[in-house]
C-alpha cells in the first residue's frame, strides 16, 4: 500500500463496511432483538402449556375440576351446572408463563455472553495492533539495535565471519 497520508484504520474500515470498532455486525442487532422475542413467545408457549397439562388436576365430566396453574381460568361444568371462562386467571397464568420465560431466555443469553480467555487475549491484541497502525511513532528505533548503528551491511559481514569462524573451528576439532 502506498503512502497516502490516511492513516491505515481508514483502509480496513473502508473494505470492512459491515463491521463496527468492535467487530460485530451492524446489521445483526434487528435480527438478534427479533430472535429473542421469538424466543421468549415460543418458551412463553410452552411453559404455559406444561402448566396446564402437568397441574391442570383431574377432569371428568361431573366433577367441577377447576383448570389453571397457577391460577384457575376455567371451572369445568357438571351435569347440572355450567362451566365458564375466567379471565383474570387466564392473564395470571399468561403472565406467570411470560416471565418465566424471560427469565430463561434472560439466563440464557447470560450463559451464551461469557467470553473465554482466548477470546480476551484476541481482543486485547487486535486493539492493541489498530493503536499502533494508527500511531504515528516509528517502529524501529535506531537505540534499540545499537549493532547497526555502522549501517546494516557492517553487522551483516560481522555476523558472517562470526559463523565461518564457528564452522572452521568445529571442522578442526573433527579432524
Amino acid at each position: 500500500m502506498e503512502e497516502t497520508g490516511v492513516p491505515p484504520v481508514f483502509f480496513l474500515q473502508r473494505y470492512t463496511p459491515a463491521l463496527s470498532y468492535n467487530g460485530q455486525c451492524k446489521s445483526m442487532t434487528g435480527i438478534k432483538t427479533a430472535y429473542r422475542y421469538a424466543a421468549i413467545a415460543g418458551v412463553s408457549v410452552a411453559v404455559f402449556a406444561s402448566m396446564q397439562v402437568l397441574g391442570g388436576g383431574r377432569h371428568c365430566l361431573d366433577c367441577g375440576a377447576r383448570v389453571g396453574f397457577p391460577f384457575v381460568y376455567m371451572q369445568e361444568g357438571t351435569f347440572s351446572t355450567l362451566g365458564h371462562f375466567i379471565w383474570l386467571g387466564f392473564f395470571g397464568d399468561c403472565t406467570a408463563a411470560l416471565a418465566i420465560a424471560v427469565v430463561v431466555v434472560w439466563l440464557w443469553n447470560c450463559k451464551s455472553k461469557e467470553v473465554s480467555l482466548a477470546e480476551i487475549k484476541d481482543k486485547v491484541r487486535q486493539r492493541r495492533l489498530l493503536e499502533f497502525l494508527v500511531s504515528k511513532e516509528p517502529a524501529w528505533k535506531d537505540v534499540d539495535h545499537p549493532e547497526l548503528a555502522h549501517g546494516s551491511a557492517e553487522w551483516v559481514r560481522k555476523i558472517r565471519e562470526e559463523s565461518e569462524r564457528a564452522s572452521q573451528k568445529r571442522c578442526k576439532g573433527k579432524g
